[in-house]
């Protein structure tokens, strides 16, 4: 749009009819200046595979006009199922598909059993929302190669360092990142969560963490995610606080303790 020399604020009014009935303004609301600009906005808590309309509304001192109707389709619901039939909910994240929960598998795709899945407190209770935990070795089904299936469904694998790094990056960077993957609000997160908002969909949960000692800590306060990564002896986890906005990779040193740590497994799709 072109804003013709006026300050003009800019909206999308949006909804399942040409009645809209929803609007939210655009990311690059008020614009100014003479020259064509492409305004956007991020939408989230749509319906699945639903038609949408929508239309551009702009206001300056010289009036208000209205774009024609558009319309757009959101995607079906995509779920994923391991061996023991727990369901998962997935979220596409720019070109990634993601699962949105934790995983819960005690067992393998083809059935094996995994040795070295807990579950934190060793209470069930916890799996549910937090999925379970897994040493690296079991989440990675004892392969050292990245982007392995590991503990995943067929079809789904352990995302390498660079898979989360792409994750980082689409969502706005480290400083950002953080906040557009936590569930937002106070039911699981403890205060402040700062900065989270979940308009990725990714739906972080704080699940904690479990050692060999079989101690347990961190539950609400923060998330350790696995991913297939290493560098020599050190493996490579992402990690998400109550306390800031930030999404990380980081390196855990795996000593003979340390490679038995529990953490949390996100898949991504093939």
């Amino acid at each position: 749009m072109n804003a013709n020399g006026f300050s003009t604020s800019v909206t999308f009014e949006y909804g399942i009819t040409t009645d809209y009935g929803q609007s939210i303004t655009a990311s690059q609301s008020p614009v100014i200046g003479n020259t064509n600009v492409n305004v956007t906005t991020n939408l989230t808590g749509l319906l699945a595979n639903t038609t949408y309309h929508f239309r551009i509304k702009a206001g300056s001192i010289g009036g208000i006009i209205y774009s024609d109707n558009n319309s757009f389709t959101t995607q079906p619901i995509i779920t994923v199922t391991d061996y023991d039939g727990n369901v998962y909910q997935t979220i596409q994240i720019g070109s990634q598909l993601w699962m949105k929960e934790n995983l819960k598998s005690l067992h393998y795709a083809d059935g094996t059993n995994i040795s070295g899945v807990y579950t934190y407190m060793n209470n069930e209770i916890y799996v549910t929302p937090y999925g379970r935990l897994y040493t690296w070795d079991a989440a990675m089904n004892n392969s050292i190669n990245p982007s392995t299936q590991g503990v995943c469904p067929a079809g789904w694998h352990l995302p390498s360092g660079d898979e989360v790094q792409i994750l980082i990056d689409y969502l706005g960077g480290f400083y950002l990142a953080g906040g557009k993957l936590k569930q937002e609000g106070y039911t699981y997160w403890n205060e402040p969560n700062t900065g989270a908002d979940n308009s990725s969909g990714f739906t972080a949960l704080p699940s904690g963490y479990g050692t060999p000692n079989n101690l347990y800590g961190s539950l609400g306060d923060l998330a350790f995610l696995w991913t297939s990564s290493q560098n020599g002896t050190y493996k490579w986890l992402y990690i998400l606080h109550k306390d800031d906005s930030y999404c990380g990779i980081m390196y855990n040193h795996i000593s003979n303790c340390d490679k038995e740590k529990r953490y949390a497994v996100r898949c991504i799709k093939n």
